[in-house]
Parts: C-alpha cells; structure tokens; sequence
C-alpha cells in the first residue's frame, strides 16, 4: 500500500503536517496537530518498509518492518501493524494514539 509508506516516508524525513494528512479525517477532528507533533518529535525511526497489506474493500491490514534506535548504538528491527480505512475514496491511517 502506497499511501502507508508515503506516510512513514514523511515520518522519517520529520515532515510531520504532511505524516499528519494521512490521518482519517475523524482522527484528525480528535488528534490535534500539535498534540500528534508532540507526541511523535521524539521518536527514534531509522527506517521503515511496508512488508505486507491485506485489504478487504473498505480496510486494509498492513504490516511494517520498522527499524529504531533502542539506545544510541543499539539498533532494533520490529514487526508493527496498522489499520487504514476507506473514506471517501480515499485510505486513510486510523491513528490509535
């Protein structure tokens, strides 16, 4: 799915508005933007590879490698999985805070 590794792609640059418009727009109305901000600006993501997506016709599952930094020289490759919804013809992050 495109639109997930579009979105960690925006991530791992610190773009975080354009990260932020991926979100439903529900998540948006309860998630403020400078409360996502806040809540991600710290975060320590190396790299992120969208491995796998399976969609039924209005919710896609898909899983992601995502590699972090645990401590400074520590790396660490986890398996993370997220949920996106179609709204408006459109997918959409369902963003769970």
């Amino acid at each position: 799915m495109s639109r997930a590794q579009e979105r960690w792609d925006a991530l791992l640059a610190a773009q975080f508005d354009k990260a932020y418009a991926y979100i439903s727009p529900a998540g948006r109305l309860s998630l403020p933007l400078d409360v996502f901000r806040s809540r991600i600006s710290s975060a320590s993501w190396r790299g992120a590879k969208v491995t796998r997506a399976v969609c039924e016709p209005e919710v896609c599952d898909v899983t992601l490698q995502l590699d972090v930094n645990v401590l400074p020289n520590l790396p660490y490759t986890q398996t993370i999985n997220e949920k996106w919804i179609l709204d408006g013809g459109k997918w959409w992050f369902v963003y769970r805070g």
